[in-house]
């Protein structure tokens, strides 16, 4: 997704959503410090290995300051030497690329060479194929939460409203416009919410119709959305 589609889905999920952008910021850090620290060791943690030359000693605890709020992240001692990641030193750090993937996940969907090339832009060299999934990985299962937790209580107010955005496509590279599909809610307790997020080729009733029967779980569900 591009930069004006990323800031308009960040817009709509920090709507009530706040957390939900910081847990998958977080998500994303944690992961790439752990991998700077393998290779500052020479080795993962609990590997056995010849190219080792240090062992992890415990952690610290860093306050970092983003755009989606303070983060809480650990940062590994090491039994010999010093370690900090140079990609959380603020004139090295890409925050808006991580924001970014993170951001491609909800609306769009994360590759892994989106990842790949979100760690060569903070400079971790030697980042494994699997810490690279298990990054795909667990952003996939954070959308999946979000898109399919459980709604309690009444939302008496419901909008649909679609937004035109330029999409990158994955395979092919090419920046297209697209349909940014959003069902808003009001909950009872006067709470807004974000309920569903889609990306549609156009902005159409099909899309729409198919956009609502995957929110079949939604309190305010109609079997009118089943014709």
């Amino acid at each position: 997704m591009t930069d004006d589609g990323i800031v308009a889905l960040r817009a709509l999920l920090e709507q009530g959503h706040a957390d939900v952008l910081r847990d998958g910021v977080a998500m994303v850090l944690g992961e790439l410090i752990e991998a700077a620290v393998s290779e500052r060791a020479g080795a993962d943690r609990y590997e056995r290995s010849e190219e080792r030359v240090t062992y992890r000693n415990g952690s610290r605890t860093r306050q970092l300051q983003t755009r989606v709020g303070t983060l809480q992240l650990a940062i590994a001692k090491l039994r010999q030497g010093s370690f900090f990641p140079s990609f959380l030193e603020p004139r090295k750090r890409s925050e808006q690329a991580l924001l970014g993937v993170v951001m491609e996940a909800y609306g769009n969907g994360v590759s892994t060479r989106k990842v790949e090339r979100l760690v060569e832009q903070v400079g971790v060299d030697g980042t494994s194929k699997s810490s690279v999934s298990r990054i795909c990985q667990q952003l996939d299962e954070r959308v999946d939460a979000f898109r399919n937790r459980p709604l309690a209580g009444a939302y008496p107010y419901l909008w649909l409203d679609a937004r035109i955005k330029r999409v990158r496509e994955r395979d092919a590279g090419m920046v297209r416009p697209k349909a940014l599909l959003v069902a808003y809610g009001v909950h009872e307790s006067g709470r807004r919410e974000v309920i569903g997020i889609s990306v549609g080729e156009v902005e159409s009733e099909a899309q729409w119709r198919a956009f609502l029967r995957a929110g079949r779980a939604w309190p305010f569900w109609c079997t009118a959305c089943d014709q």
